[in-house]
């Protein structure tokens, strides 16, 4: 159970450097629709971390998992309405979407990697699950960056048109 602890204690910290992340992400945002779903992505971050802690504290103190208890407080990551806006500076927005695909595939590839390492059933089911949803969050980041680096493009004249 060792090599568990391990890899939930650096899912942990992958989780709290993404909400404190999406925190300094809303910071940057003009638009409040933005800053709101960037503050809600941290939350879902957390849930992460919260999930994470459990499990490790379940198995520290040598109980038995009962993983349907641990994630049933939400079955998915939510899916946010994103909606493309004009902006003043989108240098910022593709920054931060920028940083954010990047985020969310470390995390995807590290609940990947890690589910040939586990050795408890639940927590493969856990990393299975944190893998699905941080997928979610990519997917939703994919076309936002695009339509911002167009825009930033357009507005330097690098548009190939």
């Amino acid at each position: 159970m060792r090599k568990d602890l391990e890899i939930l204690q650096q899912g942990m910290l992958n989780e709290v450097e993404g909400a404190t992340f999406y925190r300094m992400a809303a910071e940057q945002a003009e638009d409040e629709e933005i800053k709101e779903n960037f503050l809600e992505l941290a939350e879902e971050e957390d849930s992460h971390y919260s999930y994470l802690k459990s499990m490790f504290k379940v198995i520290t103190d040598d109980k038995k998992i009962d993983f349907d208890s641990l994630v049933n407080q939400a079955d998915s990551p939510n899916i946010f309405v994103w909606e493309k806006r004009e902006v003043d500076k989108p240098e910022i927005l593709v920054t931060v979407y920028g940083m954010a695909i990047q985020n969310e595939k470390k995390s995807i590839d590290f609940y990947r990697d890690k589910q040939k390492e586990v050795e408890s059933e639940d927590v493969l089911k856990l990393l299975k699950l944190l893998e699905k949803w941080e997928y979610e969050h990519l997917k939703q980041f994919l076309p936002l960056y695009e339509y911002y680096k167009e825009q930033w493009w357009f507005d330097q004249s690098f548009a190939p048109f």
